[in-house]
């Protein structure tokens, strides 16, 4: 699984690294970032639905699905614009993954949704897939896939992606919970419950991860190496 989580996860940082300008402000979901053993891979996407509408819109993204022939093309590019994600952060070392994503103020859906899985209700498999506003028609159902279960007070969910979905994006396989911040709701994921652990205990101050950068750059991924 972290083998599948890293490819996805430098796959889809320097896809988007291409199109990211500087931001003005940080997210809390850096905060949800515990400390991490060496070597470790930080990424951090900030205005990630400003970098979504803008890659929908732009020749690359027309060139690369007419090319494939994708035959859900327009609901993809409608994710793209609609995408109510806004920031999320990732740390992973040998021990698994752990973060968070943050979603749009003004995604009113989204936020909805986090406050009723908060008080532990059960979620359904298109509540997820609407949380990160996938498009409900059948071809994208058949696209992008979510199975969800609860699981000892998280929710451990599965995404299968299909065709230029997979590709871009791989299959997903994690825990998730969803606590407070000082901004919000927001979602905390980890590949193992011990993973949403960590998460939650830095976001509530304990053994928080501390970066050192070397740019001001907004969204960022940072690779530590053991000097091997």
């Amino acid at each position: 699984m972290k083998t599948r989580l890293t490819r996805s996860i430098l796959s889809g940082a320097l896809l988007i690294a291409l199109m990211l300008l500087p931001a003005a402000s940080r997210a809390d979901t850096l905060q949800a970032l515990g400390d991490l053993e060496t070597p470790f891979l930080v990424l951090h996407l900030e205005k990630l639905d400003v970098t979504a509408g803008r890659l929908s819109e732009s020749g690359f993204a027309f060139g690369l699905l007419d090319s494939v022939e994708v035959e859900n093309r327009d609901s993809i590019l409608e994710w793209l614009r609609g995408l109510p994600v806004a920031s999320l952060s990732f740390g992973l070392d040998s021990n698994g993954i752990h973060g968070a994503v943050a979603f749009r103020e003004d995604s009113e859906r989204s936020h909805e949704i986090l406050s009723i899985l908060s008080e532990g209700e059960e979620a359904n498999d298109d509540l997820i897939a609407e949380l990160f506003g996938r498009p409900d028609d059948d071809g994208m159902r058949e696209a992008f896939d979510v199975t969800v279960e609860q699981d000892e007070g998280l929710y451990w969910t599965e995404t299968d992606a299909y065709g230029i979905l997979y590709n871009l994006l791989d299959d997903w396989e994690f825990f998730a919970s969803i606590e407070s911040s000082p901004t919000g709701l927001m979602l905390l994921l980890g590949s193992s419950p011990d993973q949403v652990e960590k998460a939650r205990e830095a976001l509530a101050g304990e053994l928080s991860l501390e970066i050192e950068r070397s740019t001001d750059g907004d969204s960022f991924l940072l690779v530590v190496d053991d000097g091997d």
